[in-house]
């Protein structure tokens, strides 16, 4: 059986929710003292999200979950909040 090359947590604002992020990291490397981040959602309490970080990619969000800004490897794009 392979063992498993990541992990993920869950953080809830209290032990009934709501959910405030989401992490998966890949398995610690014995070199080092940190696992690096494979991705990263962050939710307010109404469970919008409010950040977002991917490999090469971030991306921000108003209070109401609609995409404001992104930022990739080649772009750096602004939404329109009005939409």
């Amino acid at each position: 059986m392979e063992k498993a090359d990541s992990w993920t947590a869950v953080d809830y604002a209290d032990r009934l929710g709501p959910v405030m992020s989401v992490q998966k990291h890949e398995k610690m490397n014995p070199d080092s003292h940190r696992s690096p981040l494979i991705y990263l959602f962050q939710f307010n309490r109404a469970g919008y999200i409010t950040r977002v970080d991917m490999p090469l990619d971030g991306f921000s969000f108003d209070e109401k979950g609609r995409l404001v800004h992104w930022h990739g490897d080649k772009a750096d794009c602004w939404g329109n909040p009005g939409k």
